[in-house]
């Protein structure tokens, strides 16, 4: 059985409430929500939060969560382009994958 978790991306939140680490030492996959335009952010977050979190995992795996979409009254749809940008950046920063969510 593999144990994982689907998490926010808050590093402040994190810092303070439960850890990313501490989290860790209890799954054998993580998976951020590094959703950039929900959090009103560009990619140089998604840089950012990335390198955060897998410094903290304690060599546990992590899987990037990114969106696809803009999270404003539309929901449109982000260009292939800026996902494919956005997973070139994650996994330059040693995500082991990408998921990718599409509200609906």
């Amino acid at each position: 059985m593999t144990v994982s978790a689907v998490i926010k991306a808050e590093i402040s939140a994190s810092k303070k409430y439960y850890g990313y680490g501490a989290l860790a030492n209890c799954l054998d996959l993580m998976v951020p929500m590094i959703y950039k335009s929900s959090n009103d952010k560009d990619t140089s977050w998604i840089v950012t939060t990335t390198k955060y979190i897998v410094s903290k995992t304690n060599g546990t795996p992590v899987l990037a969560g990114l969106e696809n979409y803009n999270l404003d009254p539309s929901l449109k749809p982000l260009s292939t382009l800026a996902v494919n940008y956005d997973i070139k950046i994650d996994k330059a920063n040693r995500v082991i994958g990408t998921l990718s969510s599409y509200m609906v």
